[in-house]
């Protein structure tokens, strides 16, 4: 499909989702640090765009996904789809597929409020049929940018962010490469997902 996502990973993904009655889709990452706003720019697009429905939700966890624990469990998901950036070893702009046990040693902790294999693994304690993913992709840059600027103004105020906690504060200032990457992911998973 692309240069960069390989079929292995879409033939994977798309394994996992048929196989699912319910599906989170969870992104995280601090958009801050240029890259890592990997996970937040798409559920965001998905989160403005409706595409949440009675078998699929889309969360920005944003970089405290915990605070959203009592909606996910509300959920009652057997599939959680983490979207995040990682450092599997990999050139930057690979995109990767992998269980919880690689999430261990790929995703990382610096943006996190807890590490996201601990916060599955209290999840689990109320889903034990959960299972959970990690759709990942090397990042290109996490350097932060000189100034912050507020996501989209012209067409939100300030309550807004408030109030909506799907809504990115700061705008997206991801490179470009990660950014055609981004959108690439959002056109496979509408295709998977079926919205």
């Amino acid at each position: 499909m692309t240069d960069r996502i390989s079929d292995s990973v879409i033939e994977n993904l798309t394994e996992k989702v048929k196989n699912a009655d319910k599906i989170l889709v969870l992104g995280i990452g601090e958009v801050n640090m240029a890259d890592d706003g990997f996970g937040p720019y798409i559920s965001t697009h998905f989160h403005e765009n409706k595409k949440s429905n009675e078998k699929v939700l889309f969360i920005n966890g944003k970089t405290n996904y915990i605070d959203r624990k009592r909606e996910i469990i509300g959920f009652n998901p057997d599939l959680i789809l983490i979207l995040d950036t990682c450092e599997s070893g990999n050139p930057p702009g690979t995109v990767i597929f992998a269980d919880e046990q690689k999430m261990v040693d790929w995703v990382p902790i610096s943006s996190h409020v807890i590490p996201i294999q601990i916060f599955t693994q209290t999840l689990r304690n109320e889903l034990p049929n959960m299972e959970a993913y990690l759709l990942g992709v090397n990042p290109f840059s996490l350097e932060p940018p000189e100034e912050r600027d507020l996501y989209r103004p012209k067409e939100y105020e300030l309550d807004d962010y408030d109030n909506d906690p799907d809504l990115p504060f700061y705008a997206f200032n991801m490179t470009e490469k990660m950014l055609k990457i981004s959108n690439e992911v959002i056109k496979i998973l509408e295709k998977i997902l079926e919205i």
